[in-house]
């Protein structure tokens, strides 16, 4: 009898235990999403960094040196400053309408200009956002075909149906494993694939830093290897320090304004960091934006004193498509293509 008594007992605590139980591994769970300034870097560069990288050299073919540095810097520190005045504006809407909860752009401008803000900023960013999706993808399949291409050719294998077809086929697989991750709410939660985002475009940097010393070295050993596309002989006259034309103004200031946009991820960065004081923020926006410069110059420097006037809108597009090296650096953007989707599709949720 003392045992039957003691059961209900020992069944309620163990439901009490179970609940705290249940409790803890939530919070424990909660605390793992909560992002760091690591994971909220790399996010927001993943969010930078993408289908600008391949055609900010033609930017800067077109616009000249001079004139191109001075706008890409330009527009760089607008960057950080925007940045600044996202996180300044949030902390005046909890200040003034401590009622209304800001994670985004159109929690701004909700609180600013009301429904009508609020739906105006949605359209804007859902068709600015549609278009990124659709230039990543033309770019993720220029750079799959040509890898596609070149295993063809090494294989010596003959397809029934054309390499584009082969492509697309690819890109539908490649695609499927990143869909769920599209799917999850947390950007914490995509830092993987962020990291690996950021891992290839720093090797497409660098893999253009050899190519183009190759192509110096050759030139200084006057030899003429194709496949390192050989500098030109008069290289002095094709350096160009200014436009020449006004449609070179508007096509840098076209390409560079679009360069440091990741702003659309920046609330919802600040909700999930762990400890979002004003100066971890602060050297997130300064991190990102300064990191994602650097790469992009490397990239737009290296292939600018390849190629010259002959730099394409998509610089790996002068490479040779038998090139080995040049082969994995495709491959590599690729991934950071695909990768970017995740984080660029997260606003639109």
């Amino acid at each position: 009898m003392a045992q039957k008594s003691a059961s209900p007992l020992l069944s309620i605590s163990s439901i009490g235990d179970g609940d705290h139980t249940m409790g803890l591994i939530s919070q424990r769970l909660k605390a793992c999403t909560k992002g760091t300034v690591y994971s909220s870097v790399f996010t927001l560069l993943t969010t930078c960094v993408g289908a600008g990288t391949l055609s900010l050299p033609y930017a800067f073919s077109q616009g000249g040196l001079v004139l191109s540095s001075v706008v890409f810097f330009a527009v760089m520190m607008v960057a950080v400053l925007v940045g600044f005045m996202l996180f300044s504006g949030k902390r005046y809407c909890a200040e003034v309408f401590p009622e209304k909860e800001v994670w985004g752009y159109e929690d701004l401008a909700h609180a600013a200009f009301g429904a009508v803000g609020k739906i105006a900023v949605l359209t804007t960013l859902f068709l600015f956002l549609f278009l990124c999706l659709i230039s990543y993808m033309i770019y993720a399949r220029d750079q799959l075909n040509l890898v596609v291409q070149f295993i063809i050719s090494r294989t010596g294998y003959v397809p029934d149906c054309s390499p584009l077809v082969n492509c697309a086929l690819l890109m539908a697989i490649g695609f499927l494993p990143i869909f769920p991750i599209t799917l999850l709410r947390d950007l914490t939660r995509m830092q993987i694939t962020s990291t690996i985002s950021i891992l290839c475009i720093s090797y497409v940097a660098l893999v253009a830093t050899i190519k183009t010393s190759m192509a110096w070295v050759d030139f200084h050993k006057d030899t003429n290897d194709t496949i390192h596309n050989a500098i030109p002989p008069n290289w002095r006259d094709s350096v160009k320090l200014g436009p020449r034309h006004f449609s070179g103004v508007l096509t840098v200031i076209s390409y560079c304004s679009l360069s440091f946009i990741c702003h659309f991820n920046l609330l919802p960065v600040q909700k999930e960091l762990q400890n979002p004081t004003k100066r971890r923020l602060n050297i997130i926006v300064i991190a990102s934006m300064a990191t994602a410069y650097v790469l992009y110059n490397i990239v737009i420097f290296m292939a600018y004193f390849n190629f010259f006037d002959d730099t394409r809108e998509d610089f790996m597009l002068n490479y040779s498509r038998y090139d080995i090296l040049v082969t994995t650096a495709r491959a590599a953007l690729f991934f950071t293509l695909l990768f970017g989707y995740p984080v660029l599709l997260h606003p639109t949720r």
